[in-house]
């Protein structure tokens, strides 16, 4: 069932998109888009279920999560930038011969910045850390509980230099979105391309206004808009079905991440994990690793169609990991690894967003070689203008180690479990501002 699970996610993501229109397509790999600051604040919860396999072991993992994350993105033409701040509380109950359940705590950041000192010549700056306590209680084999505590601090830090640039379209698509509905009966002739451009650059600069106020924002967005439409001399009538396909289009006119473009990087990486581990008894075990790692990474991004996305990704890295592990054993031992990436998206309308990903990764160190390929899904349905429906699930067809070097492809290192084979999750997600 898993196999063919896995065969219907990779069946999805084939990039053949004969329908789509070349004119659409140009429009969006050669849009330029203007200087903006996008800020975010959302608050939420999922719950779900991971199957995982380990040896000759099976467990069933059951949790809730509640989470809080700002999110923020800038872009001008000398600087790129974009990063977030998440809180999470999570409750886990794993159940196999033994019952146990955990509570976890965690605070992760994440910041990624590009200075772009000539046409297209950028040198960056980028960090990821985390912060987690985690308590958990279990019962032996005698019935007897078992408590511990474990601590744990990460952080990564990447200085790099590289060429190209990664284009925001995802403002021109919803630029589009505005065309489609108002050319079949509000306006009296299709908007050329330089129209277009006008209403685009109107889009960026509306859907970044941000106000605790939701109806003074949408007040000064339909203002806007309007402005930017009526500019052009097209409008038939501006009646209530003018009005209200505008505010329809604008209150579900959500920013779901798309670019285009080709980008090329390569730098240090700086990777230390520290662990603590404390039982009732009062034994404390500690952990350390240090990566120093050269890096490179590729990505290109191709927008196929309105509608259609597709996404490469490549990155490898090398270099020495030093690490201490549970007592006083301490040793080093030379590291590499070699990921190849691939994520197709589709956005049919103005409320959905499906994104579903392929990753082939393999690690060698002196002890041998890992390989880690799996399927990734996620899906987003607007219910209303803040109300987000959120759906995750990912699908591991082999992996017997966890790969440490993903994070330069902007790939949370969660999503790597050695002996994960199914998760699923969904919950709910509400947008303060």
């Amino acid at each position: 069932m898993i196999a063919h699970s896995l065969m219907g996610i990779l069946l999805l993501s084939v990039p053949f998109i004969s329908s789509s229109q070349s004119y659409e397509r140009n429009y969006l790999r050669n849009y330029k888009s203007p200087e903006f600051k996008y800020r975010a604040w959302n608050i939420g919860s999922t719950g779900g279920n991971m199957l995982r396999i380990a040896h000759t072991d099976q467990f069933t993992r059951v949790n809730l999560n509640g989470r809080s994350t700002f999110f923020y993105r800038t872009n001008k033409h000398i600087y790129q930038g974009d990063g977030d701040i998440e809180l999470n509380e999570s409750l886990i109950l794993w159940t196999n011969n033994l019952n146990s359940f955990e509570h976890r705590t965690s605070l992760r950041t994440s910041t990624f910045n590009r200075f772009y000192t000539r046409k297209n010549f950028f040198y960056g700056v980028h960090g990821v850390g985390s912060l987690s306590l985690r308590n958990s209680s279990a019962a032996d084999a005698f019935n007897n509980t078992i408590r511990t505590r474990n601590y744990s601090i990460n952080y990564e830090l990447n200085l790099s230099f590289g060429y190209g640039r990664l284009e925001p379209v995802h403002y021109a698509r919803r630029a589009m979105d505005i065309t489609k509905v108002f050319e079949k009966e509000l306006i009296s002739e299709a908007i050329s391309e330089s129209e277009l451009d006008e209403l685009s650059h109107a889009v960026t600069r509306a859907l970044n206004i941000r106000k605790f106020d939701y109806r003074k924002r949408n007040i000064l967005q339909l203002e806007m808009l309007d402005s930017a439409i009526t500019s052009f001399g097209k409008v038939k009538n501006k009646d209530a079905k003018y009005y209200g396909n505008l505010n329809d289009l604008i209150r579900y006119n959500f920013v779901f991440d798309r670019f285009s473009g080709l980008r090329h990087e390569y730098g240090l990486i700086t990777d230390i994990d520290y662990q603590r581990l404390v039982f009732v008894d009062s034994v404390i075990d500690v952990s350390e690793i240090l990566r120093p790692l050269v890096f490179v990474n590729f990505s290109n991004h191709i927008p196929n169609s309105y509608s259609f996305q597709n996404n490469f990704l490549i990155s490898a890295c090398f270099g020495l990991e030093s690490i201490q592990d549970f007592g006083p054993q301490s040793f080093d031992e030379w590291y590499s690894n070699l990921t190849f990436g691939h994520q197709f998206g589709f956005y049919p309308n103005t409320r959905t967003h499906l994104d579903v990903s392929n990753y082939v990764s393999s690690s060698f160190t002196d002890e041998g070689m890992g390989l880690n390929i799996f399927s990734q899904l996620r899906a987003y349905f607007f219910i209303s203008p803040r109300l987000r429906l959120d759906l995750y699930a990912i699908i591991n067809l082999v992996g017997d180690y966890e790969n440490s070097g993903l994070r330069t492809l902007n790939v949370p290192s969660d999503f790597f479990d050695a002996n994960q084979i199914f998760q699923f999750s969904g919950g709910l997600r509400y947008s303060l501002f």
